[in-house]
C-alpha cells in the first residue's frame, strides 16, 4: 500500500515535466533552395528545441505551407510554422536526422 502511494506521488511530480519535454525555443531562417524535381522554391528553417536538438523545417508556397524537412507528403505539412516546429521537436518523422552543430 505504501509503495502505491510513492509511485502515485512520483508520477504526479514527473508528469508535468515529461509533458513539456521538447518544445521549440528558436526558429532560425536558412537558405532559399529549389526543389530538384519540381523547380519550386522553398526556404529552410532550423528549429532549436528545449531538449537541445535541432531539426530542419521548410516553408513552401510563399510561407503558406510548413513542412518537416523534405516533407512533400501532405501529412507532414501544416498551415502554421509553429505546428511544424512543435511536431519536429516532438520527434515527428523528418526524413533527415537532427542537424548537428
Amino acid at each position: 500500500m505504501r509503495l502505491n502511494k510513492i509511485v502515485l506521488i512520483a508520477s504526479l511530480i514527473l508528469a508535468p515535466t515529461l509533458a513539456f519535454a521538447a518544445k521549440p525555443v528558436k526558429i532560425t531562417p536558412g537558405p532559399t533552395k529549389t526543389h530538384e524535381a519540381t523547380g519550386e522554391k522553398y526556404r529552410e528553417y532550423i528549429v532549436e528545441c528545449s531538449n537541445g536538438k535541432k531539426y530542419p523545417i521548410e516553408s513552401w508556397t510563399s510561407r503558406k505551407k510548413w513542412c518537416l524537412a523534405q516533407g512533400i507528403a501532405e501529412d507532414e505539412c501544416w498551415k502554421k510554422q509553429i505546428k511544424a516546429a512543435k511536431k519536429a521537436c516532438k520527434g515527428g518523422k523528418p526524413k533527415n536526422p537532427p542537424v548537428k552543430d
